[in-house]
């Protein structure tokens, strides 16, 4: 399933994703704002994401509009699927490692079971 590139980051396009294939993995960056953002490039329209705020992202989703769908946790969690979720170095920088190792181990107590994979 090959899709183009403006249609890998939308919701509709990973849940299609999980639907046929065992899994999907989507690249997380973070905005100037601290907002989670579901995009596998450093920048968009010449902007980088860490330097512009959220709202300034048209047609970007936040990563809470998928952990939160609700077809995406029934994929996880009664179709066995596997979402991989990858946070880009970019974002992780603007955390110390001690602050990065605790919200990892928040995601994962939080979520349900299978539901995230952090690498």
């Amino acid at each position: 399933m090959h899709a183009e590139k403006s249609e890998r980051t939308t919701i509709s396009s990973i849940l299609g994703a999980l639907e046929v294939f065992d899994g999907c993995e989507v690249d997380v960056r973070m905005t100037k704002d601290r907002i989670l953002v579901i995009h596998h490039d450093a920048g968009n329209q010449g902007r980088r994401l860490i330097e512009t705020d959220f709202k300034d992202l048209n047609g970007i989703p936040a990563l809470d509009e998928l952990i939160q769908n609700d077809r995406v946790i029934e994929l996880v969690n009664e179709g066995g699927k596997t979402l991989w979720i990858e946070a880009k170095e970019d974002s992780l920088s603007r955390f110390d490692s001690k602050k990065s190792r605790r919200c990892a181990k928040t995601w994962r107590k939080d979520s349900p079971r299978n539901y995230l994979n952090l690498h």
